[in-house]
C-alpha cells in the first residue's frame, strides 16, 4: 500500500510564500495518491467547494460532496508541476457521495481500489471502492472505516498513514481525529480493510492556531507534516515548520518534532551547551543580540532528578521578551508541577503564557501534561520566526504553536527563569542559534536526477 500526501488546497498571498490563506472559491481539500496499477500518481480533490451539489440540494455551506480526479500531464516528470482535469473527471457515486477525499490504494483481497473519505459529506470516515480502471465510478463499501469507534471530523481530508517507527505488533497505522492536530492509532487489517483503533486520542499540537494539517511521506520514509498557522479572517496566516511524525516507543505515543534539516539553517551561535544554575526567584538572560532574537532556535535541558513532587516549581524559558526581564514576554514556557510514578517516570504539568489580550476567536493556551522517563532530563526546544513561535517538549511528546502579529524588534530577548521561592533548578545543554531563511530560488532536484547527473559527469 503506497503512501499518500493529504493536503488542503491553499493560495499564496505573498511573494515570499509566508502568507497563506484558505480558498475563497473553487478547489479545496485534496490528496495525492500513488496507487498500484495506475499510469502515475493521482489527485482526488473537491473542485467547487462553494457550489451546491445539484438543484435538489441547495447550498448549505462550503465543502460540497463532489470529487474530481486529476492526473499529471507527464507522469514521468520528476517534479510533476502540470496536472490535467476537466468536467468529465468528476467522480460518479452509486449511492451517497463522499467529500474530503483521502488516499487511494489497491485492494489486496479483490480487483478494486479503496478510498477513505467523509460519508455523504458528513463527519465519519468511510471506505469507498471502485473497479473502474479510470477511478471515476465509486460506491460505499463500509460506512465506518474505523472500529470500534467512528472517527472523522468533516472539516478536512483523512490523514491515513503508516506509523513510522512502530513496534512489532503495532500500532501500524494512524488517522486524524480532527484537522491534523490529533490522531488515533491502530492496526490496519488487509482482509477486512478496516482500521482497528487501539489508542486514545493522541495530540501532536494543542494550539487553536493549528488549522489544517497536510501530511506525506518523504523519499527516505519519514512521515512529514505541515499546517496552516492562523485563523479565518485573522491577521496572521502562514505555513508552520515542517515536522516529522513518528512513534516514541519508550513513551508509547505519537510525537512530532522539527525535521533535522532545520539545523542546517543555523547561521550564528550565541550560546552553545551552556550550564546555568537558577536559584530561587532568578532570571538568567542569554546573550542574544536584539537584532537576531526574531529568528532563533532555543534548546534547554533541565535536571529534575533532585526535584520532588512536593516542591513548588515554576521555571522555564521566555522568548520575545524585554531585554531586562522575563515579565511581559510575548511567550513563556513554564513547568509548574512534577508528579512521580511507580516506574520512575515523572509527569510534568506545564503552561504557555502570553502577554496582552488573547486575540478574538483564539482559545487561551492549554497544553496536556507529558512524561519524562527515568534517566531523562526535561527538554524543551523553541523556534522563533517573527510572529510565529513553535514549542516542542520532550522530543515532541507535547507541542504548541502560537501566531500573533504583535512582534516587536525591541522584545527579542531570551531568558531562563525560576519563579519558585525555595527551589533551585539547573539548566544544562542550553543553546541558542540564529536562523537563516529556508526558501531557495532554485527548484529541487529529485534523487534520480542527481544520480543521472553524476553518471553523465563521470562519463565525460
Amino acid at each position: 500500500m503506497r503512501e499518500a500526501l493529504s493536503v488542503g488546497t491553499q493560495r499564496a498571498n505573498g511573494s515570499d510564500h509566508t502568507k497563506w490563506g484558505p480558498h475563497d472559491l473553487g478547489p479545496c481539500d485534496g490528496t495525492v495518491s500513488f496507487p498500484e496499477g495506475q499510469p502515475g500518481p493521482i489527485i482526488m480533490y473537491m473542485p467547487d467547494c462553494d457550489d451546491p451539489l445539484d438543484p435538489r440540494h441547495p447550498k448549505k455551506g462550503d465543502d460540497t460532496p463532489r470529487i474530481a480526479i486529476s492526473r499529471p500531464a507527464d507522469p514521468d516528470s520528476p517534479l510533476l508541476l502540470d496536472w490535467l482535469t476537466d468536467k468529465s473527471d468528476i467522480l460518479v457515486f452509486d449511492g451517497p457521495p463522499c467529500s474530503f477525499p483521502g488516499r487511494v490504494w489497491k485492494s489486496e483481497v479483490g480487483d478494486y481500489y479503496n478510498m477513505v473519505c467523509a460519508y455523504a459529506g458528513g463527519n465519519v470516515w468511510a471506505r469507498f471502492t471502485s473497479s473502474d480502471p479510470k477511478l471515476l465510478h465509486w460506491r460505499v463499501a463500509a460506512r465506518q472505516f474505523t472500529a470500534p469507534r467512528a472517527v472523522g471530523n468533516g472539516l478536512s481530508g483523512p490523514l491515513f498513514h503508516r506509523v513510522p517507527n512502530a513496534p512489532p505488533g503495532g500500532p501500524s497505522h494512524m488517522i486524524n481525529a480532527d484537522t491534523g492536530s490529533s490522531f488515533y492509532l491502530g492496526n490496519y487489517d488487509n482482509t477486512s480493510e478496516r482500521l482497528n483503533i487501539t489508542s486514545g486520542r493522541q495530540t501532536i499540537d494543542s494550539s487553536s492556531f493549528f488549522v489544517f494539517g497536510a501530511a506525506g511521506s518523504a523519499s527516505d520514509g519519514r512521515l512529514l507534516l505541515a499546517d496552516w498557522e492562523g485563523m479565518y479572517k485573522y491577521p496572521i496566516s502562514a505555513i508552520s515548520l515542517i515536522r516529522e511524525l513518528l512513534y516514541d516507543r519508550a513513551a508509547g505515543q505519537l510525537v512530532s518534532r522539527p525535521v533535522a534539516e532545520y539545523a542546517s539553517l543555523r547561521n550564528a551561535t550565541f550560546v552553545r551547551s551552556s550550564r546555568r544554575v537558577l536559584g530561587p526567584n532568578t532570571t538568567a538572560t542569554l546573550p542574544v543580540p536584539p537584532s537576531a532574537g526574531g529568528q532563533i532556535d532555543v534548546l534547554a535541558s533541565f535536571d529534575i532528578t533532585s526535584l520532588r513532587a512536593s516542591d513548588a516549581v515554576d521555571f522555564g524559558v521566555a522568548v520575545r521578551a524585554p531585554q531586562n526581564t522575563a515579565r511581559g514576554a510575548d511567550l513563556s514556557v513554564a513547568f509548574t508541577a512534577i508528579d512521580d510514578a511507580t516506574d520512575g517516570s515523572r509527569t510534568i504539568q506545564w503552561s504557555v503564557r502570553t502577554s496582552g489580550p488573547v486575540p478574538r476567536g483564539v482559545s487561551p493556551p492549554r497544553v496536556p501534561a507529558f512524561k519524562v522517563l527515568a534517566g531523562e532530563s526535561l527538554d524543551v526546544r523553541i523556534l522563533v520566526d517573527g510572529p510565529i513561535v513553535e514549542i516542542f517538549v520532550q522530543g515532541g511528546r507535547s507541542a504548541f504553536s502560537w501566531a500573533q502579529n504583535n512582534f516587536q524588534r525591541n522584545k527579542t530577548a531570551v531568558h531562563l527563569f525560576n519563579n519558585a521561592a525555595n527551589t533551585t533548578v539547573v539548566a544544562k545543554n542550553v543553546s541558542v542559534f540564529g536562523m537563516g531563511c529556508g526558501w531557495r530560488p532554485d527548484e529541487p532536484k529529485p534523487r534520480h536526477a542527481q544520480l543521472a547527473e553524476q553518471t553523465r559527469v563521470q562519463r565525460e
